[in-house]
């Protein structure tokens, strides 16, 4: 009996170390929850880190939220860069909100934003769709 012990024991260890793990909620869903709660600054934080890990559903919000300042101070710039990639991640309507970011934005700082977002799309590993 004491060899068939561990065959037992072994998988109700790693249920026991891996369940936090799945239960532990995703950033962008506790993003959409906060925002949903009017908990912006909250929202932000989530949204930029599910960005920040390669969550290309985060992008358009977080430029949003940078374009309109909810939740955090106002950057067009920061606007401009994540809208960038929502758009070469497929996001339909980043385009249009990239147009108005990019329109309070001078050429020269354009460039170096889209210079970044390149560096940005390689490092998350996002190809465009």
């Amino acid at each position: 009996m004491r060899k068939y012990h561990h065959r037992i024991l072994v998988p109700w260890l790693l249920l026991l170390f891996a369940l936090p793990a799945f239960c532990r909620d995703q950033p962008f869903e506790s993003g959409q929850r906060a925002y949903a709660a009017g908990h912006f600054a909250e929202a932000f934080l989530a949204f930029k880190e599910a960005a920040e890990a390669g969550d290309d559903r985060a992008f358009g919000r977080l430029g949003g939220m940078y374009l309109y300042a909810v939740g955090t101070d106002r950057s067009f710039d920061r606007a401009y860069l994540w809208f960038t990639l929502a758009r070469v991640s497929g996001d339909r309507y980043a385009e249009g909100f990239q147009r108005t970011a990019a329109s309070m934005l001078k050429p020269l700082r354009i460039g170096e934003l889209q210079e970044e977002a390149e560096y940005l799309r390689q490092r998350l590993g996002k190809a465009p769709r």
